[in-house]
């Protein structure tokens, strides 16, 4: 048999056409409104956007675009992909990826416009898009309609020499109908607020300590981001520190406290042992950083008198399995409040998470993870990571 050599597959990827592909963000504000960016030498609003650069992801060129274009930090964790376009014109065919992202307003309130393309700037409500009398992007369009997936479109050239782009057809991932068919339950997961003992630099596991103020003032910032949902009801930690930080969100997101909340200590922090209470930057200067980053980050690695990150899986997963997870299937919204190790634990199942990789997986003070279910599966359909900028914590 003629075997299909090395060289000759590169040979025959050189003959390839080659085609440009551009990246563009929907960014929402905590009100659901979408910023939109009007170019100079364009005739629509648009997205922050633009080629993706060579050696460059569309991930990439999406953050890279937002803080060239609007002065907007993002972080690669933030964004959700929403979109993939097929663009047809006379002289090219091209790729479009639109990727989206909600953001707190204290994030979005230093805009600043790339002079020598972008001249101005608006951030629309999706009932606008509908009514507005100017010409949007066909992605601005979409997201007023919540409809997500891939997208074809065909741009044409106009009698006055701009161009014409309009939808051919669209493969949704879904759109607001089959979210109602299909009864799709949110989990939105949050870690507590900086805790006394977070300010101390001290290994707290099931030490019961309450939020410092900037705790406290940092998590309502956070609820900020909750606006506009409804939850069925709200699990926390047996821990204070995660009752004190349900509170500080409820009141960030304006939700009144009249859903049922359970208090399971299946969801309590790891139990770090003899090493509780001890300052850790202390034990990192007694130990190694080797060790000291097997306990802090490890899947299996001992502790003292306490748990390892596996011991906390083996409890807080299965309690997620039996008591959470088929209200999410039946379409319940849940809001669910716990710590840096049971969360972790929980990433490890929602995301598939390899034992190796685990070292690798950290749940940030500041940040909601949205996950969408189906009655389908037990696994989620999506992921969504929200956050605010908050000063970093000793922890």
């Amino acid at each position: 048999m003629v075997q299909y050599t090395k060289e000759q597959r590169q040979k025959w990827m050189a003959s390839l056409d080659a085609r440009f592909s551009s990246a563009a963000v929907l960014i929402e504000n905590t009100k659901g409104e979408l910023l939109i960016l009007k170019a100079n030498y364009k005739d629509n609003w648009g997205l922050p956007g633009g080629v993706v650069d060579a050696g460059e992801s569309p991930l990439a060129a999406a953050v890279r675009e937002a803080k060239e274009e609007a002065n907007v930090d993002l972080a690669p964790g933030e964004l959700a992909l929403a979109m993939v376009a097929s663009r047809q014109s006379e002289d090219y065919l091209s790729h479009q990826f639109v990727f989206t992202a909600v953001l707190s307003d204290d994030r979005l309130s230093n805009i600043r416009l790339q002079e020598s393309e972008i001249e101005d700037s608006y951030f629309i409500s999706k009932e606008e898009v509908a009514q507005a009398n100017f010409p949007l992007l066909w992605a601005v369009k979409l997201w007023a309609k919540q409809e997500f997936g891939y997208v074809e479109t065909k741009i044409t050239s106009t009698v006055a020499g701009s161009q014409d782009e309009k939808i051919v057809a669209i493969t949704p991932m879904y759109s607001s109908a089959k979210k109602e068919d299909k009864k799709m339950g949110k989990l939105v997961i949050s870690r507590h607020g900086e805790s006394e003992w977070n300010l101390l630099g001290k290994w707290t596991g099931l030490t019961d300590v309450g939020l410092t103020e900037k705790g406290i003032a940092d998590t309502e910032r956070l609820g900020e981001l909750l606006k506009g949902m409804a939850f069925d009801e709200v699990y926390t930690s047996a821990l204070k520190r995660t009752h004190q930080t349900l509170d500080a969100l409820l009141k960030g997101a304006g939700i009144a406290e009249d859903m049922p909340v359970v208090r399971a200590a299946e969801l309590n922090e790891r139990d770090y042992g003899d090493l509780t209470g001890k300052n850790k930057w202390e034990v990192k200067d007694e130990i190694g950083e080797e060790a000291f980053n097997g306990i802090r980050r490890g899947w299996d690695y001992p502790v003292p008198g306490g748990e390892t990150l596996k011991d906390v899986y083996a409890r807080a997963v299965p309690y997620f399995q039996s008591e959470i997870l088929p209200k999410l299937q039946a379409g319940e919204n849940i809001l669910l409040v716990a710590h840096g190790n049971s969360i972790r634990a929980l990433i490890k199942y929602l995301d598939q998470v390899p034992d190796s990789d685990m070292a690798h997986v950290e749940m940030p003070f500041g940040q909601l993870l949205v996950y969408t279910f189906t009655a389908d599966s037990a696994l989620p359909k999506n992921k969504e990571v929200r956050s605010v900028e908050i000063e970093p914590v000793n922890a």
